[in-house]
């Protein structure tokens, strides 16, 4: 008995042996930095320990991998980082994120040395513009780098789905500069609007375009809302409108927006439409002209030291034209005032002077004959002793 049992140990201690050494080692999380000989160094993460290529040169990680670099960040699912060539490939929920602007796809190739990248299919957002497309190509680097992209979108809506979008066959982005696109169409919803064989758009704040609104409303039926934005220099600029609304006709108009340092700033803007549809009015049970127009101006300045100037004037031929064309400013101010105010202000008391002249009859504001000046004079003496 005792002979057969010997064996008997001997077999299962070899037997346990042999599964312990069979066992993969427990993976623990890894974090660490790649040495690139470079200025920085490359810094990865992830939950599973790294695998190193036999010649130590590339490190690749899988598991929700980190890979930070001088102001970019990295993250996929799986991550292969060549030390030498600065080559990273990413795979699975791959999101980059440089700077102010983020690239999202499912395989990404990106080089940390010349910043440029190549992909499948991307999406990338920088406010107010956000893009997709397949395909993706960069040449240069740093403010000079160029993104080309072939079936891709531009829109202005940070949604998955956007409203209004301009489907292209090609995409040119110049980064911080401007955009372009060739051969596309400008979709409202899934409705196609109308084809561009050729849009640019620029991407600085002092910019020269063009920017459409279709749209439909019930009392408009379909519209569009275009409108030219300008930029002589940083003292003037302004834009242009031309408006079209099914049932009421065309809509033009220009904005002017002045900045004049010591001299003041302000704006002046001018609508005019020939209202094919313009109603009744409610309380008069007159009918509203066709022929409506809306003037603006406003004037603001400090010309000395506690002297302050500030003059508004708001023209309309009916009440109702405001709510009917520019219905977020109705809601603001339903009667816009006409006025001129000068504050003066000493050490112990200030002086405040008001003109309102009544330039729209059916307001009640000011007096009942148009631009009739009679001036209200206030002293306040709020620190007198």
């Amino acid at each position: 008995m005792l002979k057969l049992r010997a064996p008997l140990m001997t077999l299962l201690l070899g037997a346990s042996c042999v599964l312990a050494q069979a066992a993969p080692p427990e993976k623990t999380p890894v974090s660490g930095t790649v040495n690139t000989n470079a200025v920085s160094d490359v810094t990865v993460r992830s939950k599973d320990e790294f695998e190193i290529s036999p010649n130590g040169d590339v490190f690749t990680a899988s598991n929700e991998v980190v890979v930070v670099y001088s102001n970019a960040l990295l993250t996929a699912d799986t991550a292969s980082v060549n030390r030498r060539t600065g080559d990273i490939f990413a795979d699975g929920s791959v999101r980059l994120q440089r700077g102010d602007q983020t690239w999202v796809g499912s395989h990404l190739h990106y080089n940390f040395f010349t910043k440029q990248m190549d992909g499948a299919q991307f999406r990338t957002g920088q406010a107010p513009f956000y893009a997709s497309g397949e395909g993706l190509q960069t040449v240069g680097e740093g403010t000079n780098a160029v993104y080309t992209a072939t079936n891709g979108l531009i829109t202005t809506d940070d949604y998955f789905q956007p409203l209004q979008k301009i489907r292209a066959r090609e995409i040119r982005i110049v980064r911080g500069q401007y955009f372009e696109v060739h051969n596309a169409t400008l979709y409202a919803g899934p409705v196609p609007v109308f084809y561009l064989p050729y849009y640019r758009r620029s991407l600085t704040g002092d910019q020269n375009d063009f920017s459409f609104l279709p749209g439909y409303r019930s009392a408009f039926g379909p519209y569009l809302l275009s409108r030219y934005n300008w930029s002589l220099n940083p003292e003037l600029d302004g834009a242009l409108h031309a408006d079209w609304r099914e049932k009421r006709g065309l809509g033009i108009g220009p904005d002017l927006f002045y900045h004049l340092g010591e001299f003041g700033s302000g704006s002046i803007k001018y609508y005019y439409t020939h209202d094919e549809q313009p109603g009744i009015d409610p309380f008069s049970s007159n009918a509203i002209p066709s022929y409506r127009q809306r003037l603006y101006f406003s004037y603001n300045a400090n010309l000395r030291t506690n002297l302050d100037v500030k003059a508004q004037v708001a023209y309309q031929t009916d009440p109702y034209i405001v709510r009917d064309f520019f219905e977020s400013q109705y809601i603001k101010n339903i009667q816009p005032n006409t006025f001129v105010e000068a504050n003066q202000l000493w050490r112990n008391w200030s002086l405040d002077v008001l003109a309102q002249p009544r330039v729209n009859s059916f307001f009640e504001t000011g007096s009942d004959s148009a631009f009739v000046r009679e001036p209200a004079h206030f002293i306040r003496c709020p620190f007198s002793r």
